[in-house]
């Protein structure tokens, strides 16, 4: 297949994208990865798979797009090594029935390189989601401290600091929060949780 083919794969790819059709985007990248054969092609392909995943509502559709996206991100980290591909890898096994695995494989990932931000992110969320907000606040607080300008690492601090009954540290950190988002409605979701913790 000509190179003129791959671009015109990525950029159909790029258009479906930008209209949030993201299993369409996924199956364009997909054939692209399959005349690549190249790590990084297989890696965007999987990553675009479980972005289909995270939007899908139908139950079938999702786990057929999650196991599509585990398939090509397991090819792609077997291809190239990488730590982003494993550390997406990851991410499909943690929504998956075996998040244990997806957990190992975060752990590993910052065995490595201990300021993965994604891996970071991700152990961080999970702890949230299991009620270990003090494990939770611990990863947050290192996310901030390696990169201070992402408004969702302060969000998600405010969140454990108020769910630890910390609600003076909890409302200065969604304050920081709101200061760094551009967003509307995260910064109306935000003014509610002050507003909440401030008792109004």
């Amino acid at each position: 297949a000509s190179d003129v083919y791959k671009r015109q794969l990525l950029a159909l790819a790029d258009l479906f994208k930008a209209n949030t059709k993201y299993d369409s985007a996924a199956a364009y990248l997909e054939q692209r990865a399959g005349l690549l054969q190249t790590g990084s092609a297989l890696e965007l392909a999987g990553e675009t798979y479980y972005e289909a995943y995270s939007l899908a509502f139908d139950e079938a559709k999702r786990q057929g797009l999650l196991s599509k996206s585990q398939e090509l991100l397991t090819k792609a980290f077997d291809l190239s090594k990488s730590l982003s591909a494993k550390t997406k890898l990851a991410l499909t096994y943690v929504e998956s029935p075996t998040p244990m695995k997806g957990i190992g494989l975060l752990r590993e990932v910052l065995a490595v390189e201990p300021k993965n931000e994604l891996a970071l992110y991700s152990l961080g969320t999970l702890s949230i989601r299991s009620q270990q907000y003090d494990k939770a606040l611990a990863r947050f607080e290192q996310l901030i401290a390696i990169n201070p300008s992402d408004s969702r690492y302060y969000f998600y601090q405010a969140e454990c600091l108020a769910a630890l009954k910390k609600p003076t540290e909890a409302i200065t950190a969604y304050k920081k929060a709101s200061e760094l988002n551009t967003d509307p409605t995260a910064k109306a979701t935000i003014a509610d949780r002050i507003a909440d913790l401030q008792g109004n």
